[in-house]
């Protein structure tokens, strides 16, 4: 077992009442904390209010928004099926085979494209409808020139494609169902007459190309005729048929002529 020193009372040691502190007297105040430390924490900034901003605008704020989604198939030449959006392509010459990745991002495109809400403006009154006013101010379209209603139809309507299996996606949000609905409708009739005009165009450019090879194979044939009635005249041959009939009648006779003079030959001698 081992004993701890023996202590002995500090000679130096201050009295009681110079300033030195002693069990009777009451416990020195603690140091204050800062006020304010939490409101200099980044973190405070950065995170906790923008998440308490968020939380209070989508529980007292955000208006409710409505869905509408469409579904269609881009279909090549060989494929079967309905007469839908995928069906006009194929029709169009732009169907099948490892080009429907390519017609589905020309389809995508026009769709968010500044022409395609401009012909849906002239078809219904966009501005109106997101100006509705279930509208909650942050959603709400405040500007309708081309360049910020472009922008901002873009973010209400999503267009994507799935490369697996071909499927494009069209989903619509708005502040009420039917606009919804009837915003969707216009924009596949929209992506219909797109289609309609490409395959019109493809039919113009086929039949443009079948007529020069036409005209380009009808200009060879009167130059062949051209050269063969010149080849005549210069030869007095007006019926080369016949001359080369007969040419071919009178070898016949000539070698029939001299196989009996051969014959006739060898019995002589």
């Amino acid at each position: 077992m081992k004993l701890s020193p023996h202590t002995t009372r500090f000679e130096g040691a201050i009295p009681p009442g110079d300033g030195a502190w002693s069990e009777a007297d009451p416990l020195p105040p603690a140091p204050r904390r800062r006020r304010g430390s939490v409101l200099r924490k980044p973190y405070f900034w950065w995170v906790i209010v923008p998440t308490l901003l968020i939380a209070a605008y989508f529980q007292g704020i955000a208006a409710d928004q409505y869905v509408s989604e469409a579904r269609f198939v881009i279909r090549g030449r060989s494929e079967s099926g309905s007469p839908t959006l995928g069906a006009a392509l194929a029709q169009a010459g732009l169907g099948g085979g490892g080009q429907s990745s390519n017609e589905a991002q020309t389809v995508r495109e026009f769709l968010i494209s500044h022409d395609a809400v401009r012909r849906l403006a002239e078809r219904m009154p966009v501005a109106e409808i997101f100006r509705r006013p279930e509208a909650d101010p942050w959603a709400r379209m405040w500007h309708t020139d081309p360049e910020r209603m472009t922008r901002y139809v873009g973010n209400m309507i999503t267009v994507s494609h799935e490369n697996s299996a071909g499927i494009m996606s069209l989903r619509v949000r708005s502040f009420r169902p039917e606009d919804s609905r009837e915003i969707a409708e216009a924009m596949l009739q929209l992506g219909e007459e797109l289609v309609n005009r490409l395959s019109e165009r493809s039919r113009e450019d086929t039949l443009r190309i079948a007529r020069n090879e036409v005209a380009t194979a009808e200009r060879r044939v009167i130059a062949a005729r051209d050269a063969l009635t010149a080849f005549r005249e210069r030869e007095q041959n007006l019926d080369a048929t016949g001359q080369l009939r007969a040419a071919v009648e009178t070898v016949a006779r000539m070698e029939s002529v001299l196989s009996q003079a051969r014959t006739e030959l060898r019995e002589r001698s």
